[in-house]
């Protein structure tokens, strides 16, 4: 699942933008301050067509 994807299906759940999504950049943001990076496949996105 892409950044963007998982920022779709986010709601921000108190505040001034309470029940809006977050943008991208702040999901890039949180992932960055807990040290979390988006799982990928070691191969890339294309590893099963070159097999």
């Amino acid at each position: 699942m892409a950044v963007p994807e998982i920022a779709a299906e986010l709601i921000i759940p108190t505040g001034k933008n309470n029940g809006s999504n977050p943008s991208v950049a702040s999901v890039y943001r949180a992932l960055a301050d807990t040290g979390a990076t988006p799982a990928h496949d070691d191969d890339g996105p294309n590893s099963a067509l070159r097999r």
